[in-house]
């Protein structure tokens, strides 16, 4: 019964875990943890600033290191890689220039 409140932080984790190099956009965040806007940027803002998550573009986020395409089978989802990248401000995926 006490896990309930966890739930919504353990989706986030997951989606993070599951993005593409792309990231996945805040609106689909929001939809998967219930989260509210400013909650769910919260949690976003204190995974990034303990390594666990990057912002990839404007409104896109993944899990810090490999993207989910590039992750051995031996750990999916994990999204507690030892190879971290630093965050990467003003890198924008192809395809997402101006958005």
């Amino acid at each position: 019964m006490g896990r309930g409140r966890d739930e919504p932080g353990t989706a986030l984790l997951a989606a993070l875990a599951d993005a593409g190099p792309d990231g996945v956009p805040v609106a689909e965040l929001l939809a998967l943890t219930g989260m509210t806007r400013p909650t769910l940027y919260r949690h976003l803002r204190v995974h990034a600033d303990a390594g666990r998550a990057v912002q990839v573009s404007r409104g896109y986020w993944r899990a810090a290191g490999p993207p989910a395409e590039s992750r051995p089978s031996g750990r999916p989802g994990s999204p507690r890689w030892p190879g971290r990248h630093p965050r990467r401000d003003g890198n924008r995926p192809p395809g997402r220039d101006g958005q």
